[in-house]
């Protein structure tokens, strides 16, 4: 109820939606507020004595219907590119057919010009291809280097939470007492 709730009042706040509440939700959680088209039916009974059960059916059906997902193709850049660089090289190839049928007298220059312009496409697929491979290591390298520095980052929140400054016996904190036992642990932030 508080998933279909948070998913279908739009004057409620949809920055936090419930779905790891219910087990149905959180296994249901792409169909009800992902990228997808869902179809949902609601199961009612004309007979007096599940009335309570068809009424709250009803209800839940009625604040399900309000729920709007914004389906978008899955679509990959790399697959993109790569048909938009198949479309040239056919262009190119029917450009050629349509030239030798023109003429009988194609020059060797003509063919050459094409080879060349094919290689030259060829090699620009190519090199766009390493760069995309370079992006994607580039990328996975800064994702792990940014997990590797949230674990630093929270194993010292942790170190830092867990040494509470306790009174001493003199009424001393423990910040005010020596820095000889900072220095000795070295993963503590100075």
């Amino acid at each position: 109820g508080n998933v279909i709730s948070a998913l279908g009042d739009p004057k409620l706040n949809r920055s936090h939606v419930p779905y790891r509440d219910s087990k149905l939700t959180r296994l249901l959680q792409d169909s009800l507020g992902g990228n997808s088209r869902t179809l949902m039916i609601a199961c009612v009974s004309p007979a007096d004595l599940h009335f309570g059960e068809t009424l709250n059916t009803l209800k839940y059906a009625n604040r399900a219907k309000n729920i709007r997902n914004k389906v978008v193709a899955n679509v990959s850049l790399k697959d993109v590119e790569l048909s938009r660089l198949k479309a040239q090289v056919q262009e190119l190839q029917i450009e050629l057919l349509n030239a030798t049928q023109r003429s009988a007298h194609i020059s060797v220059d003509d063919i050459n010009d094409k080879e060349t312009q094919l290689c030259l496409l060829h090699q620009e697929n190519r090199r766009l291809r390493a760069d995309l491979a370079a992006s994607e290591q580039s990328l996975q390298q800064a994702t792990q280097d940014a997990l590797n520095f949230r674990v630093k980052y929270e194993q010292r929140a942790m170190l830092l939470s867990s040494d509470d400054p306790a009174p001493s016996e003199e009424g001393r904190t423990a910040d005010s007492g020596s820095t000889a036992d900072i220095g000795a642990n070295p993963d503590v932030v100075q």
